[in-house]
């Protein structure tokens, strides 16, 4: 759910559903410090491994892609492989 270059500069997409914000925040700082060229996105969506962390205490941080689940075309697919 990371890593898809969809966009000229590298996106981070940080899900504010079902994540402790502290922890949010202090992720979105240490993108910035180690790629400063990083555009960070507040994203819209939940209900990804996150949030089962999230729902028994254990505070969580959601990264996707910056347009969300799906800009990967090939996401959760057959094409969905490490190698690309």
């Amino acid at each position: 759910m990371i890593g898809y270059q969809a966009y000229e500069r590298p996106q981070c997409g940080f899900v504010n559903r079902y994540t402790e914000k502290e922890l949010t925040l202090y992720a979105k700082n240490i993108a910035s410090v180690y790629v400063p060229e990083i555009q960070l996105l507040d994203v819209n969506a939940c209900c990804s491994d996150h949030q089962s962390f999230y729902e028994i205490g254990v505070p969580s941080v959601g990264l996707v892609e910056g347009g969300g689940y799906i800009i990967d075309p090939k996401y959760h697919n057959v094409g969905d492989t490490v190698n690309r």
